[in-house]
């Protein structure tokens, strides 16, 4: 059995995200993704993994490949999403992230799509995510710790627990922002 989970990974979305926009051959996926500076501070991947991965894609059920002969270039395999793959897609932008260290990637790729679809849709992601968050923080605050201060496990509570009060922090400001700034989605 394999060690690597069946259901896609974020990086997968964002390319079924892209694909999603307008249809395109492997390449030129990788050009757009490279060339788009709100992924790329995100997210990075080699071309020989993004094959890897339009593959899986494919096997999903999310995205459909025809090879296309043309007089420049050898044959390409243009992809194209399928009915499945935009609902999959659908569901997992507007899901929050389920743990506070997916947030960096996960939730930022997520929110680039969101706000992109709209802003009632970035909105309403920020809202999901600030109540996970929540949830976390209340977790972790019941938690008692009967560590001395001095205690790595201590130190490593309080760490997640600053953490999540800065991501509780950032969504709410983010979420004024984009309550009063319908442009700035």
């Amino acid at each position: 059995m394999s060690p690597r989970p069946s259901a896609p990974l974020s990086l997968e979305f964002i390319l079924l995200g892209l694909i999603i926009e307008k249809p395109m051959h492997g390449y030129d996926l990788y050009r757009e993704l490279s060339r788009l500076e709100e992924l790329t501070d995100v997210w990075r991947v080699k071309q020989s993994l993004l094959y890897a991965l339009l593959e899986k894609l494919e096997a999903a059920g999310f995205v459909t490949s025809t090879l296309l002969l043309t007089e420049s270039h050898l044959a390409r395999r243009e992809f194209r999403p399928t009915p499945d793959g935009v609902v999959a897609f659908q569901v997992w932008i507007a899901l929050p992230v389920e743990h506070p260290r997916a947030v960096r990637q996960e939730f930022l790729a997520k929110l680039y799509f969101a706000r992109k679809a709209g802003r009632l849709n970035a909105l309403a992601l920020c809202a999901a995510q600030l109540e996970n968050c929540q949830e976390w923080l209340s977790a972790l605050q019941n938690q008692s710790s009967s560590q001395p201060p001095a205690a790595f496990k201590n130190m490593v509570d309080r760490y997640r627990l600053h953490m999540i009060q800065a991501t509780i922090q950032w969504l709410q400001e983010l979420t004024r922002e984009l309550e009063a700034n319908p442009s700035n989605v």
